[in-house]
């Protein structure tokens, strides 16, 4: 799943960020969030794969994890949390 990694690289440096002198989370997502819905009860997208869906799916949790990460409280230094859409790239047709 494209939301695992950041989520698992984010929560091992979690630590080391609030060391930081001015720590911040950036978390590229996608304005294809939109046209997606979790549903929890079918990760797996069992109910008909589509590979535009589970990439839409990915970035949406990209951002309820960077939402939830926001609001979690910080012990002593509070940490910059944001979600980025890139902009639109057009395919180089490789």
């Amino acid at each position: 799943m494209n939301h695992l990694a950041p989520y698992l690289l984010t929560h091992e440096l979690f630590d080391h960020l609030r060391d930081a002198p001015d720590p911040r989370v950036v978390v590229t997502a996608s304005d294809i969030h939109r046209r997606a819905t979790l549903d929890l009860d079918d990760l797996q997208l069992t109910d008909g794969y589509d590979s535009l869906d589970a990439y839409a799916r990915s970035k949406l949790a990209n951002i309820a994890f960077t939402v939830e990460l926001d609001h979690r409280p910080s012990d002593d230094a509070a940490v910059t949390v944001n979600c980025v859409h890139p902009g639109f790239v057009p395919s180089t047709g490789t």
